[in-house]
Formats: structure tokens, sequence, C-alpha cells
């Protein structure tokens, strides 16, 4: 027997939509398959939808709704998402909107906050105003399941932690762009201070795991 050699087609560790260890799949009809290869896109939409937000953000490139609609389908086109799963209208208002309010107040997008290699992330918009002292986390959704202003939070405690700044010194204000909607968020020290608190717990806990101390 002469096997085929899938070496160079197949990445190791890679399953296929109709994988054998998956086997859900044989009581799927078109539509069920349809719903979770979209599930699946979804993700990765998100992500490509934050790379142009970005881009948009950084350039200071404002659009209204008939040429983001455009935009999104070309750079996901380009990014060789199924035309099916395409559907712009379910994310234009949002993203105008957001693209539009980052650049209104300056913010900085993709700016990572670290507090040590365990304790770290990624903002999609940032912006600090040192006269005024104002802190502004900005955060795009694309998804349908409802966000939590709790990851903005923890966003807030990492600048606080890395630039050492004190919580009772700065206003902070959160967003969340969200389905057309903005969750706005204005956490005290009282909420913010004991996230700081258990972020340095636990990093000393990981760091001593680590025989890093």
């Amino acid at each position: 027997m002469i096997w085929y050699d899938h070496s160079k087609d197949v990445l190791p560790g890679s399953h296929a939509i109709l994988s054998p260890s998956s086997y859900s799949w044989l009581n799927y009809d078109e539509e069920k398959l349809f719903n979770v290869l979209q599930a699946r896109w979804a993700n990765t939409i998100g992500t490509y939808l934050h790379e142009l937000a970005a881009k948009l953000v950084k350039n200071k490139i404002t659009v209204n709704k008939t040429e983001a609609r455009k935009m999104i389908q070309l750079y996901l086109l380009e990014k060789d998402v199924p035309r099916s799963f395409i559907d712009p209208n379910r994310y234009v208002d949002t993203f105008t909107t957001y693209v539009k309010d980052c650049i209104g107040f300056d913010m900085v997008p993709e700016q990572t906050l670290k507090y040590s290699e365990y304790a770290f992330g990624t903002t999609d918009a940032i912006s600090f105003n040192e006269k005024k002292s104002q802190l502004k986390v900005f955060d795009l959704k694309t998804g349908t399941t409802q966000p939590s202003i709790h990851q903005l939070e923890i966003y807030a405690a990492y600048f606080m932690l890395e630039y050492h700044i004190k919580p009772k010194d700065i206003s902070t204000e959160l967003r969340i762009y969200w389905q057309g909607d903005i969750i706005v968020g204005e956490p005290t020290p009282a909420i913010i201070l004991p996230i700081m608190d258990q972020i340095i717990r636990l990093d000393e806990f990981m760091q001593k795991l680590n025989n890093k101390e």
C-alpha cells in the first residue's frame, strides 16, 4: 500500500470541520452546519474588524455608514472570509460610532498594558489626559454575548499599576461599543483598588510557583 502524503496540506494538530473526532456533524443538516461555520468565523471576523478599526483610528480616518459598509465588505473579502458569512449591516452602526469617538477623544489603539509577564492585556483604545487626570478605555465588541465592564476595569487597574497612579487621583471612564449601544462605566477607587490588590497577590503567587522570587 502506498499512502498519500498530506504533510504539506494538513498542518499537525489541525482538525477538519468534518473531523472523525468531532462526530456530532453526523446529525447536522445544512442549516445546522451553516450556523456552526458562522459561529466559527465570528471570532475571526471580530479580529479583522478590530484590525480595521485600529488602522482608521491610528490614521484618524472617520467614515460614514455607507463608506464603512463597503470598507468592511472589502476588508473581510481580502482576508478570505467567505462572502456567505459577511454581513456589514450587522456591525456598521457600532463600528462607525466607535471609530468616530476614538478619533474625537484622541485614543491610542491596540495599546498593551503590562504589570508582569503573568498580568497584561491589550486595550482596543485608551487615552490619558494628564492635565485633566482623565483615563478613558474603549472596547469594540462584535459578538452576540452580553459583554461585561469587568474586562475594562482590569485594563484600568493594569494602567494604574504600570504607571504608578492611584485610583483616587484620577477619573476613569470605560465604554463598550456593542450592537449599536454604548455601555458606560465610571468605576470608583472602591472598585479598582481590590482588582489591583488581586493582581498583585496572584502575580506574587505565580512568581513563587515559578521560583522567580
